[in-house]
C-alpha cells in the first residue's frame, strides 16, 4: 500500500519518494493545463492537447488571445472560481478559530506573556511580536 503526501519525502519498500498530494493532484495538472493553452502552435494541436486533458471548448474559444484563452481553459476545468473560493472558505478555519492552535505551533516565545495572548488572541491591538 502507498502513501501520498505527508512530509519527508520518504516512502516505504525503496521505490523513492512518493509524489505530494497537493502537487500531484492540482499544481502539476494546472501546469499541464497552462502550457498546453500558451504553447500550442496552431488551433489544431491546442484542441487535440485540450481533448487528450477531457476539456471540450468551442471552436471559437481555440482563437482567443491567451490570456482570454487560458480563463476559458481553467474554467472548463475547474468551474468557476467562486467554486474554489467557497470550498476555502468551508475548509479553511477563520484566523480567530485557528489562531490558538496556530501559536502552539508557531510562536516561540512564552507561553504566558501578554504577546502570546495576543497571537491566541488573534488581537490586532495586541503587543507587536
Amino acid at each position: 500500500r502507498r502513501r501520498l503526501g505527508g512530509g519527508g519525502g520518504g516512502g516505504g519498500g525503496g521505490d523513492g519518494p512518493l509524489p505530494r498530494s497537493f502537487v500531484h493532484l492540482v499544481l502539476e495538472p494546472m501546469y499541464k493545463l497552462v502550457s498546453v493553452a500558451l504553447s500550442a502552435p496552431d488551433a489544431g494541436a491546442l484542441s487535440a492537447g485540450l481533448a487528450a486533458a477531457g476539456i471540450d471548448v468551442d471552436e471559437e474559444v481555440l482563437s482567443y488571445d491567451p490570456k482570454p484563452l487560458l480563463r476559458a481553459v481553467l474554467r472548463a476545468h475547474y468551474g468557476p472560481p467562486e467554486a474554489i473560493a467557497d470550498a476555502l472558505a468551508v475548509h479553511i478555519p477563520s484566523p480567530v478559530d485557528a489562531a490558538p492552535s496556530r501559536a502552539a505551533l508557531d510562536y516561540s516565545g512564552g507561553a504566558h506573556t501578554a504577546a502570546a495572548r495576543g497571537v491566541r488572541a488573534c488581537a490586532a491591538g495586541g503587543p507587536l511580536v
